[in-house]
């Protein structure tokens, strides 16, 4: 690891890190003690200094942590970054989920629409059809969550 006197432009430290990825300074502690993300550098008094590069990992972590998955299997799941060939394949997983995303919402967004154009008209609220829509929006929600789950195991979270 390297040491530094002063701050260089291109680290953050852990305090701004976790404010611009929306952690706590004690989440990174706890992640660099259970070895899911060490900071890149630090400065002679100890201070910890993050690179981009961390800020991707960081995003990998929290991206896995909101699938569900344990930070067991995090750590033993994190793609590798290292070659940009890696960085092609994480980003080609990510674009193909976001796409599969982006269909299957189309049809609840559009019986959205649908039903907030009719309660303009008719100033009445069908309350079966505004429950139904929302049934089926939670029931997308929670395949979504499962496909990228299983999307991730397949093709997105394999160490290279």
């Amino acid at each position: 690891m390297k040491k530094h006197r002063a701050i260089p432009q291109a680290y953050l430290t852990v305090g701004e890190l976790a404010k611009k990825m929306g952690v706590t300074i004690r989440t990174l502690q706890y992640y660099d003690k259970e070895g899911l993300l060490s900071p890149s550098s630090e400065r002679e008094g100890g201070r910890r200094l993050y690179t981009h590069k961390d800020v991707i990992k960081l995003f990998q972590i929290q991206y896995m942590k909101n699938l569900g998955f344990s930070l067991g299997e995090i750590k033993s799941r994190l793609p590798n970054i290292e070659r940009p060939e890696d960085i092609v394949h994480v980003l080609t997983a990510h674009a193909n989920e976001i796409r599969g995303t982006v269909t299957s919402l189309k049809d609840v967004l559009i019986s959205i629409e649908e039903l907030q154009t009719e309660i303009e008209k008719t100033e009445t609220v069908d309350w079966a059809k505004y429950a139904n829509i929302t049934i089926a929006l939670q029931a997308k929600l929670m395949y979504l969550k499962i496909r990228r789950q299983a999307h991730f195991n397949q093709n997105g979270g394999r160490k290279t």
